[in-house]
């Protein structure tokens, strides 16, 4: 599953749909939501997201979901975006 892409749209409304947590679009350019509402690590690793490590400056938790979405938790807030 690491060489799919993915519709970050489409993601985001599954999220949505099963944690009940609304997203916000922060960043339209690079499509770039947050949450809402707490979303737990392992709600997310039952959508299919993969730990991947630690950011550098903060140390925050980042996850991948095949080639193009990424999320990470900001504190307890989490950011979910695409990249290239």
């Amino acid at each position: 599953m690491d060489d799919v892409y993915y519709n970050i749209d489409a993601v985001v409304e599954n999220l949505k749909t099963e944690t009940s947590i609304n997203f916000k679009l922060i960043n339209e350019m690079d499509a770039e939501y947050v949450a809402m509402g707490e979303i737990s690590e392992q709600e997310l690793l039952d959508m299919g997201f993969e730990f991947i490590g630690y950011s550098d400056y903060v140390k925050c938790p980042m996850y991948k979901l095949g080639k193009n979405i990424e999320a990470i938790f900001d504190d307890t807030i989490l950011h979910i975006y695409t990249i290239l």
